[in-house]
């Protein structure tokens, strides 16, 4: 009668191919969750950039003695961050028709430039590209103040 005293080499030897393939699985899911994570966060921030540009347009439409000028002239005070765009529609209600119109994207501090786009509901819209992919696109109708 023979008593096993310990483990032999082949048994140790299959015993790390089993461990090496199950790590391997576990760093490529891991590396794969990392991945989605970046891709959500930067959706995510896309989605707030989206969101503080249009919040930024509609308080200056909407509010303050000089919202109907700027709404009038398209005129949006701000500094758009890279990738992000505007673009600006006049809505007929009872179609939905829309039929786009130029902006005047001016510094925080310039001066907005007469305007006689002065139709009862506009549509903006905002996107924000990142790495050449549409990471976000919010958009908005306004009535006239």
């Amino acid at each position: 009668m023979r008593v096993s005293a310990g483990v032999t080499l082949v048994e140790l030897l299959v015993s790390i191919v089993l461990l090496g393939a199950l790590l391997a699985a576990v760093a490529g899911a891991v590396t794969t969750i990392f991945g989605a994570t970046r891709s959500a966060q930067a959706g995510i921030d896309a989605n707030a950039q989206a969101r503080e540009i249009m919040e930024t347009v509609r308080v200056q439409w909407v509010s303050g003695p000089a919202a109907r000028a700027a709404y009038d002239a398209n005129c949006i005070r701000i500094a758009l961050p890279e990738g992000a765009s505007i673009t600006v529609g006049a809505v007929n209600p009872a179609t939905d028709a829309y039929t786009p119109q130029p902006v005047n994207v001016v510094p925080p501090a310039g001066s907005c430039p007469g305007g006689s786009y002065s139709q009862p509901l506009k549509r903006v819209q905002v996107t924000v590209v990142r790495n050449g992919r549409e990471q976000s696109r919010l958009t908005l109708d306004l009535s006239r103040p």
